[in-house]
């Protein structure tokens, strides 16, 4: 391939992305761009695009928005370009750093780009709409971009499965079970012969309903499979993503060296990749970790600088549960005032996401385990209080 055309280092690219080898699809890239100058701009600009698509994956965020900015230039000087694709990356460029309000008017502005004869190309649109409304605790809007997206599937059984899978992950955090099961089962049938990264993300949901149904054993395994799915395709966020799950289910299972492990792991990449909801459930655990070796004035810092940034990005499902183990720690520091407090803004805080969620739904999603002690410790304390 020293001496292949752009174009075939292009094809190359595209061969070596649908086998996840993403690194490999990058150097072909790479190496296209550098047989400037181009006659053919909008081969060019199909390049930048490919390649932004590519950092993203690897985590490479500066070179993704760098990418993502040449391609837009360059699209807007070639006819029937599809720049509604750049736009679309460079919302996905906010969902990855946890902009979220960002993101979501450059993916809503993609859409409006998209032809109405292509309106099947927006269903990757759709699905990162969703993730931004979920990531704002906003469940409503989320379900009904999926809904949408599952219209515009047209045959395609590996789209189609991860569309399910993100429906079945969903339900599963709001409380609905079997529904998620319903889901993930059928997400599962389609994934048969499906590639790596769809069968890890469908592990990683299988992890996050049985950490939500309490089955932990279940969880670490789905995760582990995760994790080693994804660390062969070599995709940054979602590796980033399934250590901090992983490091959920250490903390509620009191695993302090592993625990510890998973946040020295990730100690480098938090840096590294500036994604705000990383950051903060980054936060959590360490603050986690602080109070399980007794130094709760040093957690109470970590949580309240965390509590800075999700309070500013909205994240409410970050936000309740920094709040309730805020209370939890100010309980143990023997300050049940402040402990009430905490308790008593996560409570205010769930209480925004039950606003918005449709009757049906509120119950199952203040009965998942970790929601409903939030209610139970609050009601605990106040009883407390009274008695003294």
């Amino acid at each position: 391939m020293w001496f292949a055309t752009p174009k075939q280092l292009l094809q190359r690219a595209q061969e070596y992305k649908q086998k996840g080898k993403l690194k490999k699809a990058t150097r072909c890239l790479e190496r296209a761009l550098k047989k400037a100058p181009f006659t053919d701009s909008s081969l060019e600009a199909t390049l930048y695009q490919e390649l932004a698509e590519l950092y993203l994956l690897l985590g490479k965020l500066p070179e993704a928005l760098e990418a993502i900015e040449k391609s837009q230039a360059l699209g807007r000087e070639v006819e029937e370009f599809p720049l509604w694709k750049s736009i679309c990356l460079r919302g996905e460029y906010f969902l990855s750093r946890g902009k979220v309000e960002l993101s979501l008017a450059n993916l809503k502005e993609s859409l409006e780009f998209l032809p109405e004869e292509d309106q099947h190309l927006g269903v990757s649109i759709r699905r990162s709409l969703s993730h931004g409304y979920f990531l704002l605790g906003d469940y409503p809007q989320s379900l009904e971009q999926l809904e949408m997206a599952l219209l515009l599937d047209i045959g395609d059984p590996e789209n189609l499965a991860v569309t399910l899978g993100q429906l079945a992950y969903l339900f599963a955090l709001l409380g609905q079970f079997s529904l998620a099961k319903e889901y993930l089962s059928r997400a599962q049938e389609l994934a048969k012969e499906a590639f790596l990264n769809v069968t890890g993300y469908l592990h990683f949901v299988s992890g996050a309903l049985a950490y939500l149904e309490k089955d932990f054993v279940a969880a670490l395994h789905h995760y582990q499979q995760a994790k080693k799915l994804w660390r062969e395709i070599e995709w940054k966020r979602p590796l980033v993503r399934v250590e901090l799950e992983l490091g959920y289910v250490y903390a509620f299972e009191k695993e302090e060296k592993k625990l510890r492990k998973v946040l020295q792991s990730l100690s480098k990449e938090m840096d590294a990749f500036q994604a705000e909801d990383l950051y903060v459930s980054w936060g959590f655990l360490e603050a986690f970790h602080e109070n399980m070796m007794g130094k709760r004035e040093e957690a109470i810092e970590t949580i309240q600088a965390h509590l800075t940034v999700a309070q500013s990005e909205g994240f409410l499902e970050h936000l309740w549960q920094l709040e309730h183990l805020e209370g939890h720690i100010w309980e143990e520091l023997g300050d049940l005032e402040a402990a009430r407090d905490s308790y008593l803004q996560a409570l205010n805080t769930l209480e925004q996401i039950l606003e918005k969620l449709p009757e049906e739904f509120q119950e199952s999603y203040t009965d998942v385990w970790h929601r409903a002690r939030v209610l139970e410790d609050a009601n605990r304390l106040a009883e407390q209080l009274e008695e003294e």
